[in-house]
């Protein structure tokens, strides 16, 4: 007897998706830090309310 292992295609399928919903927010995140990134600059420029907390705290 011939025993062939074959994979199901719909496994195929599972897989891609699960790699296509964590690429795609990953690439969306990329793209807006690479947008976003040089805008920081600026925003340390800004007034900023009386109860904000001070420019250096960050957690």
């Amino acid at each position: 007897m011939k025993t062939e292992t074959t994979t199901n295609p719909s496994t195929y399928s599972k897989v891609w998706r699960i790699v296509l919903c964590v690429a795609i927010p990953l690439a969306v995140g990329g793209i807006a830090a690479a947008l976003t990134g040089s805008a920081m600059k600026s925003f340390q420029q800004m007034n900023q309310p009386p109860l904000s907390p001070p420019r250096g705290c960050s957690r």
